[in-house]
Protein backbone atom coordinates (compact mmCIF):
# COMPACT_ATOMS: atom_id res chain seq x y z
CA UNK A 1 0.00 0.00 0.00
CA UNK A 2 1.31 3.84 -1.03
CA UNK A 3 2.01 6.37 1.60
CA UNK A 4 1.14 9.67 0.80
CA UNK A 5 2.29 12.56 2.14
CA UNK A 6 1.75 16.68 0.88
CA UNK A 7 5.82 16.55 0.16
CA UNK A 8 8.10 15.00 -1.96
CA UNK A 9 10.74 12.11 -1.28
CA UNK A 10 13.72 10.35 -2.30
CA UNK A 11 15.63 7.39 -1.08
CA UNK A 12 18.88 8.99 0.78
CA UNK A 13 21.06 7.59 3.60
CA UNK A 14 20.90 8.76 6.87
CA UNK A 15 18.54 9.24 9.83
CA UNK A 16 16.10 10.80 11.73
CA UNK A 17 14.90 9.94 14.58
CA UNK A 18 10.89 9.64 14.81
CA UNK A 19 10.85 12.41 17.71
CA UNK A 20 12.36 14.80 15.50
CA UNK A 21 9.89 14.31 12.65
CA UNK A 22 7.49 15.62 15.80
CA UNK A 23 9.73 18.83 16.29
CA UNK A 24 10.76 19.54 13.01
CA UNK A 25 8.52 18.03 10.35
CA UNK A 26 4.56 19.57 9.70
CA UNK A 27 3.36 16.22 8.63
CA UNK A 28 0.13 15.24 7.76
CA UNK A 29 -2.21 11.85 6.77
CA UNK A 30 -4.11 13.77 3.85
CA UNK A 31 -3.33 11.92 0.41
CA UNK A 32 -1.69 13.84 -2.09
CA UNK A 33 -1.39 12.87 -5.86
CA UNK A 34 2.17 14.62 -6.18
CA UNK A 35 3.68 13.07 -3.27
CA UNK A 36 2.93 9.40 -2.96
CA UNK A 37 5.44 6.68 -1.74
CA UNK A 38 6.00 3.76 -4.24
CA UNK A 39 4.46 0.27 -2.79
CA UNK A 40 8.03 -1.33 -3.74
CA UNK A 41 9.06 0.46 -0.26
CA UNK A 42 10.02 -1.53 2.86
CA UNK A 43 9.86 -0.40 6.11
CA UNK A 44 14.19 -0.23 6.15
CA UNK A 45 14.56 1.97 3.48
CA UNK A 46 15.60 5.53 3.45
CA UNK A 47 13.37 8.56 2.32
CA UNK A 48 13.81 12.18 2.11
CA UNK A 49 10.93 14.40 3.44
CA UNK A 50 11.41 18.34 2.37
CA UNK A 51 9.53 21.20 3.38
CA UNK A 52 10.36 24.84 2.60
CA UNK A 53 13.61 23.33 0.81
CA UNK A 54 14.52 21.62 4.35
CA UNK A 55 15.66 18.25 4.09
CA UNK A 56 14.76 15.67 6.41
CA UNK A 57 15.45 11.92 6.07
CA UNK A 58 13.52 8.64 7.75
CA UNK A 59 13.12 5.36 6.99
CA UNK A 60 9.01 4.65 6.31
CA UNK A 61 8.83 2.42 9.90
CA UNK A 62 9.92 5.71 11.53
CA UNK A 63 7.11 7.61 9.53
CA UNK A 64 4.66 5.10 10.09
CA UNK A 65 5.81 5.19 13.96
CA UNK A 66 5.55 8.87 13.70
CA UNK A 67 2.54 9.83 11.90
CA UNK A 68 0.48 6.78 13.43
CA UNK A 69 -3.00 4.66 12.26
CA UNK A 70 -6.27 6.88 11.59
CA UNK A 71 -8.44 6.64 9.53
CA UNK A 72 -8.47 6.94 5.39
CA UNK A 73 -10.78 9.58 3.66
CA UNK A 74 -11.11 7.20 0.88
CA UNK A 75 -10.24 3.71 -0.14
CA UNK A 76 -10.14 1.79 -2.97
CA UNK A 77 -10.90 -1.58 -1.50
CA UNK A 78 -11.99 -2.43 2.06
CA UNK A 79 -9.14 -4.34 4.11
CA UNK A 80 -11.76 -7.09 4.91
CA UNK A 81 -14.10 -7.80 2.47
CA UNK A 82 -18.28 -8.66 3.69
CA UNK A 83 -20.34 -11.17 2.35
CA UNK A 84 -24.33 -10.50 1.97
CA UNK A 85 -26.95 -12.77 2.00
CA UNK A 86 -30.54 -12.77 1.60
CA UNK A 87 -33.12 -14.34 4.41
CA UNK A 88 -36.82 -14.78 5.45
CA UNK A 89 -39.15 -15.43 2.38
CA UNK A 90 -36.64 -14.59 -0.06
CA UNK A 91 -33.81 -16.42 -1.23
CA UNK A 92 -30.57 -15.09 -2.72
CA UNK A 93 -27.14 -16.57 -3.72
CA UNK A 94 -24.66 -15.08 -0.63
CA UNK A 95 -21.83 -12.74 -2.65
CA UNK A 96 -18.86 -11.31 -1.41
CA UNK A 97 -18.31 -7.80 -1.41
CA UNK A 98 -14.81 -5.76 -1.20
CA UNK A 99 -15.77 -2.42 -2.63
CA UNK A 100 -13.66 -2.44 -5.69
CA UNK A 101 -17.29 -3.16 -7.81
CA UNK A 102 -20.71 -2.85 -7.57
CA UNK A 103 -23.04 -5.69 -6.07
CA UNK A 104 -25.93 -7.64 -7.17
CA UNK A 105 -27.99 -10.22 -5.44
CA UNK A 106 -31.14 -11.68 -7.57
CA UNK A 107 -33.99 -12.45 -5.28
CA UNK A 108 -36.20 -14.93 -5.46
CA UNK A 109 -39.53 -14.39 -3.23
CA UNK A 110 -40.59 -17.77 -1.32
CA UNK A 111 -43.74 -19.54 -3.17
CA UNK A 112 -46.21 -19.84 -0.17
CA UNK A 113 -47.33 -23.07 1.18
CA UNK A 114 -50.12 -23.99 3.99
CA UNK A 115 -47.23 -23.69 6.58
CA UNK A 116 -44.96 -21.02 4.65
CA UNK A 117 -45.75 -17.62 3.97
CA UNK A 118 -44.70 -15.94 0.47
CA UNK A 119 -45.55 -15.09 -2.94
CA UNK A 120 -48.89 -16.62 -4.62
CA UNK A 121 -50.48 -16.06 -7.73
CA UNK A 122 -53.81 -15.05 -8.13
CA UNK A 123 -56.63 -16.82 -9.96
CA UNK A 124 -58.25 -15.84 -13.07
CA UNK A 125 -62.09 -15.62 -13.49
CA UNK A 126 -61.88 -19.10 -15.74
CA UNK A 127 -59.59 -20.35 -12.89
CA UNK A 128 -62.51 -20.00 -10.44
CA UNK A 129 -64.89 -21.24 -12.92
CA UNK A 130 -62.93 -24.04 -13.74
CA UNK A 131 -62.58 -24.82 -10.01
CA UNK A 132 -59.19 -27.30 -10.01
CA UNK A 133 -56.56 -25.61 -8.68
CA UNK A 134 -55.78 -25.58 -5.30
CA UNK A 135 -52.68 -23.09 -4.94
CA UNK A 136 -53.97 -19.89 -6.44
CA UNK A 137 -55.68 -17.20 -4.36
CA UNK A 138 -58.80 -15.83 -5.22
CA UNK A 139 -60.02 -12.05 -5.07
CA UNK A 140 -63.62 -10.55 -4.97
CA UNK A 141 -63.97 -10.10 -8.29
CA UNK A 142 -62.89 -13.18 -9.05
CA UNK A 143 -65.30 -15.08 -7.14
CA UNK A 144 -67.97 -13.58 -8.88
CA UNK A 145 -67.17 -16.18 -11.82
CA UNK A 146 -67.74 -18.90 -9.25
CA UNK A 147 -70.80 -21.01 -11.12
CA UNK A 148 -72.47 -22.32 -8.09
CA UNK A 149 -71.91 -19.20 -5.90
CA UNK A 150 -75.05 -16.97 -5.82
CA UNK A 151 -74.31 -13.51 -7.62
CA UNK A 152 -77.48 -11.73 -4.79
CA UNK A 153 -79.42 -12.65 -2.24
CA UNK A 154 -82.07 -10.26 -0.06
CA UNK A 155 -84.49 -10.60 2.27
CA UNK A 156 -86.17 -7.06 2.44
CA UNK A 157 -89.93 -6.34 4.69
CA UNK A 158 -92.88 -5.89 2.38
CA UNK A 159 -94.82 -2.45 2.62
CA UNK A 160 -98.30 -1.24 1.86
CA UNK A 161 -96.99 2.12 0.23
CA UNK A 162 -94.39 2.47 -2.98
CA UNK A 163 -91.14 4.02 -2.09
CA UNK A 164 -87.69 2.32 -0.39
CA UNK A 165 -88.22 -0.63 1.29
CA UNK A 166 -85.96 -1.65 4.39
CA UNK A 167 -83.55 -4.10 3.94
CA UNK A 168 -83.25 -6.81 6.49
CA UNK A 169 -80.15 -8.96 4.65
CA UNK A 170 -77.73 -8.53 1.62
CA UNK A 171 -75.27 -9.32 -0.53
CA UNK A 172 -75.50 -7.16 -4.04
CA UNK A 173 -78.16 -5.82 -3.52
CA UNK A 174 -78.16 -2.07 -2.92
CA UNK A 175 -81.69 -1.27 -2.92
CA UNK A 176 -85.65 -2.91 -3.08
CA UNK A 177 -88.37 -0.29 -4.20
CA UNK A 178 -92.48 -1.13 -3.90
CA UNK A 179 -93.40 0.29 -7.29
CA UNK A 180 -97.62 -1.32 -6.84
CA UNK A 181 -99.03 -3.21 -4.77
CA UNK A 182 -97.01 -6.74 -4.09
CA UNK A 183 -94.68 -5.38 -7.48
CA UNK A 184 -90.83 -4.48 -5.73
CA UNK A 185 -87.99 -3.47 -8.15
CA UNK A 186 -84.71 -5.09 -6.97
CA UNK A 187 -81.28 -3.61 -7.69
CA UNK A 188 -77.76 -5.14 -7.83
CA UNK A 189 -74.78 -3.27 -6.31
CA UNK A 190 -72.46 -4.69 -8.88
CA UNK A 191 -74.28 -5.62 -12.03
CA UNK A 192 -74.27 -8.97 -13.52
CA UNK A 193 -72.39 -10.72 -16.21
CA UNK A 194 -75.34 -11.15 -18.02
CA UNK A 195 -79.30 -11.56 -17.64
CA UNK A 196 -79.64 -14.78 -18.43
CA UNK A 197 -79.50 -15.39 -14.52
CA UNK A 198 -81.85 -17.34 -12.26
CA UNK A 199 -83.95 -15.91 -9.65
CA UNK A 200 -85.48 -17.89 -6.78
CA UNK A 201 -88.46 -15.96 -4.90
CA UNK A 202 -89.85 -16.45 -1.73
CA UNK A 203 -92.54 -14.61 0.71
CA UNK A 204 -94.48 -14.99 3.80
CA UNK A 205 -97.94 -16.27 3.77
CA UNK A 206 -100.87 -13.70 2.91
CA UNK A 207 -103.35 -13.23 5.90
CA UNK A 208 -106.15 -13.62 3.10
CA UNK A 209 -105.50 -16.92 1.85
CA UNK A 210 -103.64 -18.78 -1.09
CA UNK A 211 -101.40 -16.10 -3.46
CA UNK A 212 -98.56 -16.54 -5.36
CA UNK A 213 -95.21 -14.31 -6.29
CA UNK A 214 -92.84 -14.59 -9.17
CA UNK A 215 -91.27 -12.90 -11.08
CA UNK A 216 -93.19 -9.94 -12.85
CA UNK A 217 -94.83 -11.32 -16.16
CA UNK A 218 -94.28 -8.10 -18.05
CA UNK A 219 -90.90 -7.02 -16.83
CA UNK A 220 -87.37 -8.32 -18.70
CA UNK A 221 -84.92 -8.88 -15.90
CA UNK A 222 -81.74 -6.85 -17.02
CA UNK A 223 -78.36 -7.09 -15.42
CA UNK A 224 -78.86 -4.21 -12.91
CA UNK A 225 -82.30 -4.81 -11.56
CA UNK A 226 -84.88 -7.27 -11.88
CA UNK A 227 -89.12 -7.07 -10.61
CA UNK A 228 -91.28 -9.92 -8.49
CA UNK A 229 -95.09 -9.26 -8.15
CA UNK A 230 -97.08 -11.37 -5.15
CA UNK A 231 -100.43 -12.13 -6.07
CA UNK A 232 -103.25 -14.04 -4.66
CA UNK A 233 -105.08 -16.43 -6.80
CA UNK A 234 -107.20 -13.89 -8.77
CA UNK A 235 -104.24 -12.10 -9.70
CA UNK A 236 -104.50 -8.73 -7.52
CA UNK A 237 -101.46 -7.83 -6.35
CA UNK A 238 -100.85 -8.03 -2.30
CA UNK A 239 -98.01 -7.17 -0.07
CA UNK A 240 -97.07 -10.01 2.83
CA UNK A 241 -94.88 -8.81 5.61
CA UNK A 242 -91.66 -10.31 4.46
CA UNK A 243 -89.84 -11.30 1.08
CA UNK A 244 -86.72 -12.81 -0.11
CA UNK A 245 -84.77 -13.79 -3.32
CA UNK A 246 -81.61 -15.58 -4.49
CA UNK A 247 -79.80 -14.72 -7.95
CA UNK A 248 -77.79 -17.53 -9.70
CA UNK A 249 -75.74 -17.01 -13.08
Amino acid sequence: MAISFPYTFANLSGNVPASDLDTNFNYTTTLAANATVASSLTGSELILLAQGGVPYSATITQIVAAVGTGTATQANQLTTGRTFSVSGDATGTSTTFNGTANLTIPVTVTSATTSTAGKVQLAQASDVAAQVSNTLAVTPSSLASLPNGAKAFCRWAGQATNGTCSIIKTYNVSSVTRTAGGTYTITFTNALADANYTINVNCSLWSGGSMMVNQTYNNTPSTSSFSITSTDLSNTGRDVAYYSIVCFD
